[in-house]
């Protein structure tokens, strides 16, 4: 069932993080299976500490067995077999969970009847959709993958112990040690997977009757070593290295405090999207959830952070007698523990609860049997009422699935039920950019978005762009004036195709980019797009016709503005400086782009890369003796890896070294 539910969207289209993560990323572009080129893709990804070599690798493997192309419905394909592995490993969860419920209390159930309804519930279930559909996110559902299998592995284990059958512990630490290790090669929120365990252990496995002699001794051990000293480790080591989490906020327009308390809010919003599934309330980005500046702005705020510790409390101190609703409250928190607390990240994604929804999946699925059981004892009853239950989930994820069929769909659907998302606005205008939309809806959507983040320089940037572009062809004729007797109050004034119009607006743009460039914490969507703008600034055509005077003016002031920003980090500054480099390379000024490589690798000394661009402009200059000088150290470099060996390679013998 879950291929035709998301057969619809296994469509040929990339979005969001899938460019820098995928299409963007030259090392996964393996053309052998030779173990260079796939070690080469392994370490392709920079994205979190541990890097993510499993899902980077599959990247690679995806592009080389979709006949060296980047193919987004074979990558989408490849998470949804991922999907249904995932859907059955919570099957076998879900049975082994109930079959355990079923010696600890009085009532007995059909296990396999409810775990199958767990199963579907869980993997029918529309939040579900962009751990799928999205290929990056497969990172998110590789890991949970693992995060499943060791599960599974440790609840043998455990039923094990309990009968005082043989290979107990050992099924046990395998389960918990190869899910967690395997799942935060994939993401590091599989480093929950001890805490999700000892979640199971305090409340379904809490009334278990023993037979084996001394298992409570040896769950103490158990748990203190897979969850409570790797715990406080990870809080030592936090504690002593507070710039793991605090750097991430120079570049976020929240702080820790406001994220907390925004998250609190947001828990409740994925409740509700998991109990109320509404087709309009599943989007892309979430970027129009306000950001809570204190407990009671907005109120509800002060609630949910009350609500939190009452559950939380509850599920603690009425275990015993509510196990599985204790365990689906204290489940959903543990899963979220990572990515909806202290660190950085953007507040809200649905992909988050692709793990956290398993406890509510197999809670409501339990009772909602206990309650059909109660309102009649006919199997054919119960099992019409499940199936419905089943089929209205996929029907919605089908509907869903269909939106994501093409990039129209999906960003004209994501301005419908979210207008009042910047990134939703932005991206309905980078398709019809894509697609030669028409020039004055392109902007009205930037213009849109540039006022729903007054944070964000992203949509002035492209505006200014479209601005100078209109320009230009104004002046070849391109475009014909029309007569108006208005003019533009600011960067917030709509479009108006008059010359004189356009001209003083493009000059509001540019003066408000400098202002959020100079006074506003520096995004990394910000210095992607600002990057991409400064390095292409000096285009052959641009330089050839002359017109570009303008463009280059603003990108170096650009440029300039956000290195004096004391909010850019080093990374963003080596990254500005770097393509800088890339435009002064453009111009002729090699001098002077050598000199901005320095500086960036000043900023960035971890960043091979950065040296692999210097040796490029030294080849391109013929400098051999700077060039074999500069080969060494990259050679000694602790940061070289195996991707970064053909580009070396490729410059080695050009140079004939």
């Amino acid at each position: 069932m879950s291929v035709v539910a998301y057969f619809p969207g296994l469509s040929d289209f990339w979005t969001g993080d899938d460019i820098p993560n995928i299409v963007s990323n030259h090392a996964i572009q393996i053309e052998s299976l030779d173990s260079n080129s796939l070690l080469a893709a392994a370490t392709a990804n920079e994205s979190g500490p541990l890097k993510r070599p499993i899902p980077s690798l599959s990247f690679g493997l995806n592009y080389y067995f979709s006949g060296k192309q980047f193919i987004a419905s074979d990558f989408k394909a490849v998470n949804l077999v991922i999907h249904i592995i995932n859907g059955l490993l919570v099957y076998f969860v879900a049975l082994y969970l109930i079959k355990i419920l079923n010696t600890s209390i009085q009532r007995k159930v059909p296990a396999t009847a409810i775990a199958l309804f767990v199963a579907s519930v869980w993997g029918l279930h529309p939040i579900q959709l962009t751990a799928v559909l999205y290929p990056v996110q497969r990172m998110a559902s590789l890991s949970a993958m693992f995060v499943f299998a060791g599960l599974l592995l440790f609840i043998m284990g455990r039923s094990r112990l309990t009968a005082g059958k043989p290979r107990a512990m050992m099924l046990m630490y395998t389960g918990i040690g190869l899910g967690t290790l395997l799942g935060a090669m994939c993401k590091e929120n599989a480093l929950l997977l001890p805490f999700l365990a000892l979640t199971l252990e305090l409340t379904l496995f809490s009334q278990l009757t023993n037979t084996e002699k001394k298992p409570h001794r040896r769950l103490v051990i158990f748990y203190t070593i897979t969850a409570l000293i790797p715990g406080i480790l990870a809080f030592l080591y936090l504690a002593t290295h507070p710039g793991m989490i605090m750097n991430g906020y120079a570049v976020r327009n929240f702080t820790i405090t406001e994220r907390l308390m925004t998250e609190a809010r947001i828990l409740f919003i994925y409740i509700k999207q998991l109990l109320y599934p509404v087709l309009s309330g599943f989007y892309l980005n979430h970027d129009d959830i306000a950001i809570s500046k204190g407990l009671l702005q907005p109120w509800t705020t002060l609630v949910s952070t009350i609500a939190i510790f009452l559950l939380a409390a509850f599920s603690l101190l009425k275990r015993n007698a509510y196990p599985i609703l204790s365990f689906a409250i204290l489940w959903f928190f543990i899963a979220h523990a990572m990515e909806s607390s202290v660190f950085a990240l953007r507040p809200m994604y649905e992909h988050r609860n692709y793990v956290a929804s398993f406890g509510i999946a197999f809670c409501c699925s339990y009772y909602i049997y206990m309650a059909l059981n109660k309102l009649s004892a006919k199997r054919t009853f119960q099992t019409i009422a499940a199936v419905s239950i089943v089929l209205c989930l996929a029907f919605i994820t089908h509907s869903r699935s269909e939106i994501w069929s093409t990039q129209d769909s999906l960003s004209y659907f994501d301005i419908q039920n979210s207008p009042d998302s910047a990134i939703a606005q932005a991206n309905r205008a980078k398709y019809l950019i894509q697609s030669s939309g028409s020039l004055t809806e392109i902007y009205e959507h930037l213009r849109l978005s540039s006022m729903l983040n007054y944070s964000n320089a992203v949509p002035l940037i492209t505006m200014s762009q479209l601005i100078t572009t209109f320009r230009i062809g104004m002046n070849n004729n391109t475009f014909t004036n029309e007569i108006t007797d208005s003019t533009p109050t600011g960067y917030q004034s709509p479009l108006i195709i008059n010359k004189k119009y356009v001209e003083m607006l493009g000059q509001y743009i540019s003066r408000e980019v400098g202002v959020r460039l100079e006074n506003k914490s520096i995004s990394p969507d910000t210095i992607s797009v600002l990057s991409s703008a400064i390095s292409t600034a000096a285009t052959n055509s641009c330089v050839a016709s002359g017109q570009c005077n303008e463009i280059l003016v603003n990108a170096f002031k650009w440029a300039d503005i956000t290195l004096h920003n004391t909010s850019t980090i080093p990374m963003y500054r080596a990254m500005i400086l770097s393509s800088r480099a890339k435009m002064r390379t453009q111009l002729g000024d090699y001098n002077s782009a050598l000199k901005d490589l320095d500086s960036a690798y000043q900023n960035q000394p971890e960043d091979v890369n950065l040296l692999l661009e210097k040796l490029v402009l030294l080849a391109r200059l013929k400098d051999l003796k700077n060039a074999k000088v500069l080969i060494k150290s990259i050679e000694s470099h602790p940061s070289l890896s195996a991707h970064h060996l053909p580009t070396l390679k490729n410059i080695k013998d050009f140079l004939q070294i």
